[in-house]
């Protein structure tokens, strides 16, 4: 996931992994008190509908929140392995 908000746009910009693109991007858009119009949610092609890239989990708030709070472009990475979930 890459998050980068644009201060002088007042938009956000999201690039990552998601089934549900459109359900992700009004919820955060509501969590950060943006209009859904102001968040570009960038579904990546990473192929079949297997593992983790359902619904709406903590990083896709953080990643973007962070990016917001320092100003900067923030980017998560994980592997299958870093991302069990116990």
């Amino acid at each position: 996931m890459l998050a980068e908000w644009d201060a002088v746009e007042g938009r956000m910009t999201v690039l990552g992994a998601a089934k549900v693109p459109f359900f992700n991007r009004d919820t955060l858009a509501a969590m950060l008190s943006l209009s859904p119009a102001q968040v570009d949610l960038i579904e990546n092609d990473d192929g079949g509908g297997f593992g983790a890239r359902g619904e709406f989990y903590p990083e896709d708030f953080l990643i973007p929140f962070a990016a917001r709070r320092v100003g900067r472009p923030v980017r998560w990475l994980e592997d299958r392995r870093e991302h069990r979930r116990r």
